[in-house]
């Protein structure tokens, strides 16, 4: 085919010459330099050009398919070193899995080593110290691999959490943040500072963060989030109530207003605003405070602060007038009548409290609060007194001086209220338990019950 193109080509020429020769025959001048010229047929120098043009693309193209061959030389020698990194990682991430740690260890430093800004090698090589327990060399790894570049969530969020798992707090609270700057969203991330800063009591820096947030994020308005903000924002208070000063008094009173206001069954915020107006000596507004906290949420234990409060005053009267409402408009609260027995065994109405006891029992009969405030009165009506001071030394000793509550997130016990659960870190999650209604045996009474 070449030979054939190729005599094609100098027929072509060839009758070219002849066709120009024919109809120019006389010579001319061609001044390559000034002064300088070359005397021949017009035909001449036509093929000439011809073939100093073919000549120049024939040598352009000769650099081209050089060039070609140099970079798929390159490419292929590239490709046969990746093929050779790829199977250092695969036989690494093999002993890995196998639990051949050392083995695959030497495997990623080797592939580190070749490559230096691939994620997954340093990873595994760092979870392999973590394994070991060698958390700073496993940090080491991963600040290795941050200093080649890598600085995206596949390094940023381990680094954050051996760093929080060294106790090295607050370069954890830098990586997470700089984490969330890259991935505004990522709720991980978020909710490990969000702990951190729980654990250092930092409020006020959270309540910054989450104003940040407020302003930017559309994860602020993620529920979860949002009970977290107020949450920093009550805590934040509540350590600012232990300065003796009304002017700060009034300012924390405005800003738990506001936590009341955007989340009106925040119990928390409405049990600290009472206690500010009842340091305060504003009473009347602890009650209302109280009032408004029980109307909105059911939760008995504002009877209970308010209960305290007016037997403090000396005002039984509109405490027991508090309670026997509460028992008519909220049947469905079944602690209430418990705790407005144990009222009237403060105030020594016997009768009208053994009355209620006796009215509930088959509702609480496996409670054991409930069997502590019968044993109290039995005593105080010398009703079996020896039985019944034994039955409250048994009760006493599990401390079961109030209901159980339990946490509405992760189920965690706790005897009596809490603003805050210490297991699943949340604000405003106890409610007494209600399991507690159901009745069983006597034999799992006593076997099970006085643990609650």
């Amino acid at each position: 085919m070449f030979f054939r193109t190729f005599f094609l080509l100098v027929i072509f020429f060839f009758s070219l010459f002849i066709y120009f020769t024919n109809l120019n025959p006389e010579n001319i001048n061609f001044y390559y330099f000034k002064g300088k010229a070359i005397t021949s047929s017009p035909a001449v120098l036509i093929i000439s050009a011809l073939f100093v043009g073919g000549f120049v693309v024939f040598i352009f193209n000769i650099f081209r398919d050089i060039k070609r061959s140099y970079k798929r030389f390159i490419l292929k020698r590239e490709q046969k070193k990746e093929a050779i990194l790829l199977k250092e990682l695969s036989e690494g991430e093999e002993k890995f899995f196998k639990g051949k740690l050392d083995e695959a260890a030497k495997h990623f430093k080797k592939f580190i080593s070749k490559r230096s800004n691939y994620y997954k090698p340093y990873l595994l090589l760092a979870e392999i110290y973590k394994r070991k327990n060698k958390i700073d060399l496993a940090i080491e790894v991963l600040e290795n691999g941050k200093s080649k570049g890598i600085k995206g969530i596949e390094i940023l969020m381990p680094l954050a959490e051996l760093y929080t798992l060294n106790g090295n707090l607050e370069t954890a609270k830098e990586n997470f943040k700089e984490l969330l700057e890259m991935e505004p969203n990522n709720k991980k991330a978020l909710f490990s500072l969000i702990d951190i800063l729980k654990k250092e009591k930092a409020w006020e820096e959270g309540i910054e963060i989450f104003k940040e947030m407020k302003k930017s994020n559309k994860l602020y308005k993620d529920q979860n989030i949002m009970k977290q903000f107020l949450g920093f924002r009550y805590e934040f208070v509540k350590d600012k109530t232990k300065i003796n000063n009304n002017k700060t008094k009034e300012e924390l009173i405005k800003e738990l207003k506001d936590i009341i206001k955007e989340d009106k069954k925040f119990v928390p915020a409405y049990v600290l605003l009472g206690d500010i107006y009842k340091d305060l000596e504003k009473t009347a507004e602890s009650g209302r405070i109280w009032g408004k906290g029980f109307t909105q949420t059911q939760e008995p234990f504002f009877l209970k602060k308010m209960e305290d409060m007016y037997l403090s005053l000396n005002d039984p009267d509109l405490i027991l007038k508090i309670y026997r409402r509460a028992i008519v408009n909220y049947p469905e609260q079944k602690a209430i009548p418990v705790y407005y027995a144990n009222l009237c065994l403060r105030l020594e109405m016997l009768d009208e409290g053994m009355k209620q006891l006796n009215d509930i029992e088959s509702i609480w009969d496996e409670n054991p609060f409930f069997h502590f405030l019968k044993g109290e009165f039995l005593s105080h009506r010398g009703d079996f007194k020896d039985a019944c001071m034994e039955f409250k030394k048994v009760i006493k000793s599990y401390g079961v001086d109030d209901f159980t509550y339990k946490c509405t997130n992760c189920n965690e016990v706790s005897l009596g209220w809490s603003p805050y659960c210490d297991k699943c870190k949340q604000w405003n999650v106890f409610v007494i338990k209600q399991d507690e209604f159901k009745e069983k045996p006597k034999e799992e009474i006593r076997q099970t019950q006085l643990f609650l």
